[in-house]
């Protein structure tokens, strides 16, 4: 394969930004090219510029296989079909994150006891209630502490009574 095809499926991987690794995956194993020839085809797809001797030394030392344009076409579909796929996984773990979130705050609002319209009337009744009973309680108390004052009165009347028939004996 020419430099200038590898150069070109280099810069077209860059550009579909897949990560620096598949691509030096790629270039490896269904290239063959060495590690030297890899980095060197990164440097300048990037724009990096190469020492002269080395690249010479690159030109003219690697042999280049050669791939046809399909193959490299399905590699990159692979590689993108690959990236497509753990994007979706990821996302698919966060959406299940996100559904255990919602189901959590859902049980949590469900164990929340919010009073009906039922239940806040019967309260209301209740309290009715009780501030009629405590008019009553109040009611019967002074009634009671009158009829104390009554009978402490009448008391005193019949003792003074009995002291003064006492008297007349």
């Amino acid at each position: 394969m020419e430099k200038a095809d590898v150069l070109k499926i280099v810069k077209s991987m860059l550009d579909s930004e897949l990560p620096e690794e598949i691509i030096v995956e790629t270039l490896r194993q269904d290239l063959g090219l060495k590690d030297s020839e890899i980095q060197a085809a990164l440097r300048e797809a990037k724009g990096i510029a190469e020492p002269q001797a080395s690249v010479q030394k690159t030109a003219e030392t690697v042999p280049i296989r050669t791939a046809p344009d399909e193959e490299f076409r399905e590699l990159h579909e692979t590689a993108t079909q690959n990236i497509l796929q753990n994007h979706g996984d990821s996302i698919e773990d966060v959406k299940g994150s996100v559904q255990g979130l919602h189901e959590k705050i859902d049980s949590f609002k469900e164990q929340a006891v919010m009073p009906s319209a039922e239940l806040v009337g019967k309260i209301n009744s209740l309290q009715s209630r009780i501030d009629s009973l405590s008019m009553d309680v109040k009611e019967l108390k002074a009634g009671t502490n009158g009829l104390v004052e009554l009978l402490k009165k009448i008391l005193e009347t019949d003792r003074n009574v009995l002291m003064h028939l006492e008297r007349k004996k």
